[in-house]
């Protein structure tokens, strides 16, 4: 239901505190309708006249009574407990109008009108559907483990799809219970995005507090979320004009772990560069790579001013590489015509690794010249000795 109808003491009604009966003039929900009586001819629990004895209820009392019936579609929707309570106390009261003005009197027909509605109310509630979704609201309201919130919505989801191959999907339920769900797919989003900036205020305050792995983690999880929001079409009041909270912090957590593998590629080259041969060239291609897979990534974000950044190590390692791997052959050259142990396929192999760096750097649009030394084919294989 959309809001409690509590009817006990003064107020407007459709508030928490209003008396329906007495309450002159106050009938909030019919102000805006030309059509509709305003007030009720009654004062006091009692019918000023006989002809609205006889009318019975008023059309701006069907209105709110319909209201009741109708608030199911409500956003705020009551728990089984408090239409239980609510239907109780208005009970309460339909017993002190009977006792006050009879059974029959304008006050005692409102009273009984609305137990009514909340009986109707009460029953949903004690529908398959109508259980499933207390227990969607009791893990929304409620902390609960992403778990217990998954069982509770794929329940619920079970039911529908149910009731839409039984032709029940005009149910005045389904709407609310996928309210619900939406709520919950929110809400499970919520929690993402809130775990994943608190590793990148972590990351933020010490880098390399959080490692790769747990961001890779995290992310995944996040991108998960807006990607069932969008297909629920839960993201459709995001502001247009940016992207969400969560896709900001896809895109820092991208950077920090991009900016914190740049540095330490750059560490490297400072590295290699004051002490040649400390750095393995293993080590350089897998850091590469990794910095090439960061910057795609960023590319496929789409978004300016985060890309671009990582390309310049990258140029400075493939030189490094090239030299390298052109040293690799000039040595192995000159170790077999002078001292031998070296045969033409070991050669072959040292020429390929350098062809293809060098075909990788002319990709980066690194000029390099062809090696004076290097044969530009392979090297036949050498006769074996008898």
């Amino acid at each position: 239901m959309a809001n409690p109808t509590n009817t006990s003491g003064p107020g407007t009604l459709g508030t928490e505190n209003n008396q329906p009966i007495g309450d002159l003039g106050t009938l909030a929900r019919t102000q805006h309708k030309p059509n509709a009586p305003q007030g009720k001819g009654v004062d006091n629990g009692v019918a000023s006249s006989s002809a609205s004895s006889r009318r019975g209820l008023t059309d701006a009392d069907r209105e709110f009574i319909w209201n009741i019936h109708q608030a199911r579609h409500g956003e705020h929707a009551l728990s089984l407990e408090q239409l239980v309570r609510l239907r109780n106390e208005t009970a309460r009261m339909l017993e002190q109008a009977v006792r006050d003005s009879g059974p029959d009197s304008q006050h005692a027909k409102w009273f009984q009108s609305v137990v009514d509605a909340y009986d109707e109310e009460i029953e949903l509630g004690k529908t398959a559907l109508g259980t499933a979704m207390e227990a969607l609201r009791s893990v929304i309201e409620k902390p609960a483990t992403e778990k217990d919130r998954r069982a509770k919505a794929a329940t619920t989801l079970a039911i529908l799809r149910q009731m839409e191959l039984t032709g029940q999907g005009d149910n005045p339920q389904v709407a609310e219970a996928m309210h619900l769900i939406g709520e919950l797919i929110k809400l499970d989003a919520k929690e993402k995005t809130d775990e994943l900036e608190a590793l990148v205020n972590k990351e933020t305050g010490s880098s390399g507090a959080v490692s790769e792995e747990q961001f890779r983690e995290k992310v995944a999880k996040v991108m998960g979320s807006e990607r069932q929001q969008e297909l629920m079409g839960l993201n459709e009041d995001e502001d247009d004009h940016g992207p969400s909270k969560a896709m900001k912090l896809v895109i820092q957590t991208l950077t920090l772990v991009s900016d914190r593998r740049i540095n330490t590629l750059k560490g490297l080259i400072a590295q290699e560069t004051r002490s040649p041969g400390s750095v393995s060239e293993l080590q350089f291609t897998r850091l590469v790579a990794a910095v090439l897979g960061d910057e795609r990534q960023k590319e496929l974000i789409g978004l300016p001013g985060i890309s671009g950044n990582g390309f310049e190590p990258v140029v400075e390692v493939v030189k490094i590489l090239v030299k390298k791997r052109s040293a690799v052959v000039n040595e192995l050259l000159k170790k077999q015509t002078t001292t031998g142990g070296v045969n033409n396929d070991q050669i072959n192999q040292a020429i390929k690794d350098y062809d293809a760096i060098k075909m990788q750097a002319r990709r980066l649009g690194i000029a390099v010249a062809d090696g004076g030394d290097i044969p530009d084919q392979p090297l036949t294989a050498q006769p074996q000795k008898q």
